[in-house]
């Protein structure tokens, strides 16, 4: 049934979603010391999408579906077993008072950072609902389409390859307004052409539309956010740029689609 359903997934999403801006904070911080490169870190986390991805079609090829939540829960396992062997990472730690995050939310610069990131996220939202089914109804094959979302994971794996002398060279706003720049060429491409040659050429800009966003994004994060309040931004971020500005354009990208 839909509710019990939905209060598994709500509680799951309570539990994991903090994973993220976590992690993200501590690369970060650790970036900043000089200690390591973020994209070179970060780029493992599109590659294993790729491979989750690959290992989750098999698994539905040759299992049954319950097989997906027995995968979900062994990944968890890892993430837990891999989360113990962190290094112990610290920073100094700042006296909160009350209202801190209050006065964090009427931070002027940051919520205009939190409306840029979820404007470029909420962008992608037709693509990602229903890229799949408007290039299946143009005729191309299934093989093909997984090679054009497949080509978009590449392109930002090889941006964050070269993401520490990227984001040396450039601002994290600029960084941003590049991203936002390859989103109008992208999106006006996908929009008039279902030409296979046009979409191959212009799903390398997920290097910028995803890529350069989220650099720009962490290198922002770790200018402007107030001494000891860089977890509480990256969950911001992920929640409200990432997460619900994208869910909400979702929704309205529905009904635009289907008219």
């Amino acid at each position: 049934g839909f509710w019990p359903l939905f209060l598994i997934a709500a509680c799951t999403a309570v539990f994991l979603s903090p994973v993220m801006p976590v992690c993200e904070s501590l690369t970060m911080l650790h970036a900043m010391r000089g200690q390591i490169d973020y994209g070179r870190v970060r780029l493992w986390g599109s590659i294993s999408f790729i491979l989750a991805t690959f290992a989750g079609g098999e698994l539905l090829g040759g299992w049954s579906a319950d097989a997906i939540l027995w995968a979900i829960i062994a990944s968890t396992a890892v993430t837990i077993v891999v989360a113990a062997c962190l290094p112990d990472t610290r920073s100094e730690l700042v006296t909160r008072r009350r209202g801190a995050f209050l006065q964090l939310a009427r931070h002027r610069v940051l919520l205009l950072f939190i409306v840029t990131v979820g404007l470029l996220a909420s962008s992608h939202a037709a693509l990602y609902a229903f890229g799949t089914i408007h290039w299946r109804q143009a005729g191309i094959e299934d093989r093909v389409i997984g090679l054009l979302w497949g080509e978009g994971v590449v392109a930002e794996i090889l941006l964050f390859l070269v993401g520490g002398a990227f984001m040396r060279r450039i601002h994290p706003g600029d960084a941003m307004l590049l991203a936002a720049a390859g989103g109008v060429l992208r999106w006006t491409v996908l929009a008039l052409t279902t030409e296979p040659w046009a979409l191959f050429a212009v799903q390398w800009l997920h290097a910028l539309t995803f890529g350069a966003a989220h650099l720009g994004g962490m290198a922002f994060i770790a200018r402007a956010a107030p001494a000891g309040f860089s977890a509480t931004v990256q969950s911001l971020y992920a929640a409200l740029g990432m997460g619900a500005a994208a869910a909400l354009a979702i929704l309205l990208v529905g009904p635009v689609y289907a008219a």
